[in-house]
């Protein structure tokens, strides 16, 4: 098992390492106690953090710019003690994923806080890899391994209730320094467990999320100012993090430069536009 994993995983690796940047590395490894297929037996006996130790050596030597990430839905304790065994092994990740599936109720913003802050400790930037919050409701308890054995009624309000809901927990995690990605889980309604978890509809219509979150992500978040220089050609402006594109007008002349504004440098914070 173990040399077919190798073969699998320099194959991809090869094959896609020069257009994606960030990998799950092993994904749910926590769960492998659980289950009794040939892999979780494999990862079992080996060792989670020596299965994962290994595929991050063997990632890193073919493509040494690829970003690793260790992604689960389990967050008992043996996934900090996973975590604790790697930084021991000293093994290089990049960054932890953490689940958050929403198909049985919108999780309570102070519980996801206290997530991000139990996870934050380890040093490393964490990534919600799978944010998904519903317009609507399940007829029943949810059955997490059927397609198509779950009933959901949605409705006009539900989907309102939706877009505020994403537009909490997008601020929430926005306003956590430990947070670094979200990734929404499905852009389109009907897709896992049938689900009316999307962005846009099943037509491919817009939902109120699509244009809530639009609002956020390239508005309220999104700096877009135009200032003026004093008599020392300097100015200051508040931004948020990012790639920015800073255009300067003088004496009929305009210079384009481009700055990146990033927690890295944020002591340095000072453009210099040369005219």
């Amino acid at each position: 098992m173990e040399e077919m994993i190798k073969e699998r995983v320099s194959d991809i690796i090869k094959l896609f390492g020069k257009h994606v940047k960030i990998w799950d590395v092993v994904n749910e490894i926590n769960r492998a106690k659980k289950f009794t297929d040939i892999i979780s037996r494999y990862e079992v006996k080996t060792g989670e953090a020596n299965v994962i130790e290994m595929l991050v050596n063997l990632v890193h030597g073919i493509n040494t710019d690829a970003k690793l990430l260790l992604n689960e839905c389990d967050f008992s304790e043996g996934f900090s003690q996973i975590i604790t065994e790697l930084q021991n092994k000293k093994v290089k990740l990049h960054a932890l994923g953490l689940q958050t599936h929403m198909h049985a109720g919108i999780f309570p913003l102070g519980d996801v806080w206290e997530l991000a802050e139990r996870f934050a400790r380890f040093g490393l930037p964490l990534h919600f890899t799978e944010l998904s919050i519903l317009s609507g409701h399940c007829e029943g308890k949810v059955d997490y391994y059927s397609q198509n054995g779950n009933k959901w009624i949605t409705s006009p309000a539900s989907e309102e209730k939706q877009a505020q809901q994403a537009v909490d927990m997008y601020t929430l995690l926005f306003g956590h320094p430990a947070v670094e990605a979200i990734t929404w889980w499905d852009l389109v309604d009907g897709q896992w467990l049938m689900a009316p978890s999307g962005l846009v509809s099943s037509e491919l219509e817009p939902k109120p999320v699509y244009a809530a979150l639009m609002n956020l992500i390239k508005g309220e978040w999104w700096t877009d100012v135009s200032l003026s220089t004093d008599i020392k050609g300097q100015c200051t402006a508040n931004a948020f993090f990012g790639t920015f594109d800073i255009s300067v007008s003088y004496n009929g002349n305009i210079i384009c430069q481009q700055f990146v504004h990033s927690k890295c440098n944020i002591e340095n914070s000072i453009i210099n536009v040369m005219l």
